[in-house]
């Protein structure tokens, strides 16, 4: 028992522990692991080893070399890891806004927090738009004297707005419009809260949908050294290149 004791012990500290007797004498061999290299740890050896590569391509091959490299395979590899982490990561955003309303109590407890962050932010962020409107359109007239320049940046802010409202839920998510995704899971999750127990059926289903896009995002993000490395080695190679 006492040996089920300290090994159960050591595994909690993740210590290979072994105990054995031999020739009258009791053997304690006691291993410690080394310690896994950390995210940091990864990113920083990624950028290092950019850093030694970039520099050895720019003076070894010529830039023609360097140019079909970072265009033929560099690049389209870099875009590949972009699309699939924003596909997943939006997808996860969707459910995980989707499942924090339903798993709210009711629609007041949805209506008090929705308020407070009402007044707090969005009537913050609306008074500041005014008044950046405002302040654009006197200093565009004192500047220019035209009368339209006020007028384009009232209507920046407009189409800002309502740019917000997506006209196609299929296109939110194709173009990677976080601000339209947003509003789609918040539209549909007080839609599933009013709704209550009639749809515990789809909430379930969200809530497993969230754990598995969260563990999805979790597995892409550890391929993020390679992400940043071939940041730093596009950066190092363009630099040669315009040079």
């Amino acid at each position: 028992r006492e040996d089920d004791f300290y090994q159960l012990m050591f595994n909690n500290i993740s210590v290979v522990y072994n105990c054995s007797y031999s020739h009258n004498t009791n053997i304690v061999d006691i291993k410690i692991p080394p310690k896994p290299i950390g995210n940091i740890g990864k990113i920083f050896i990624a950028i290092i080893l950019a850093l030694v590569i970039g520099n050895i391509m720019n003076v070894v091959l010529p830039a023609d070399v360097n140019k079909l490299i970072s265009d033929s395979y560099i690049k389209p590899l870099f875009k590949t890891i972009i699309g699939v982490l924003s596909t997943f990561a939006s997808w996860m955003i969707f459910f995980s806004i989707i499942s924090s309303i339903t798993t709210m109590d009711n629609v007041a407890t949805l209506k008090n927090i929705g308020s407070k962050y009402f007044n707090q932010v969005m009537f913050g962020t609306a008074l500041t738009g005014v008044f950046s409107a405002i302040v654009g359109v006197f200093t565009f007239n004192i500047l220019s004297m035209d009368n339209s320049s006020g007028s384009n940046v009232i209507h920046k802010i407009y189409s800002l707005l309502i740019d917000v409202i997506p006209t196609n839920i299929v296109g939110a998510f194709y173009k990677g419009n976080m601000l339209q995704i947003v509003f789609i899971s918040l539209f549909i999750g007080m839609i599933l809260l009013m709704l209550g127990k009639e749809v515990n059926d789809v909430n379930k289903q969200i809530l497993q949908l969230n754990k598995i896009f969260q563990n999805a995002v979790r597995i892409i993000c550890t391929i993020m050294p390679l992400f940043i490395f071939l940041s730093f080695l596009r950066m190092i190679i363009g630099n040669s290149l315009q040079t």
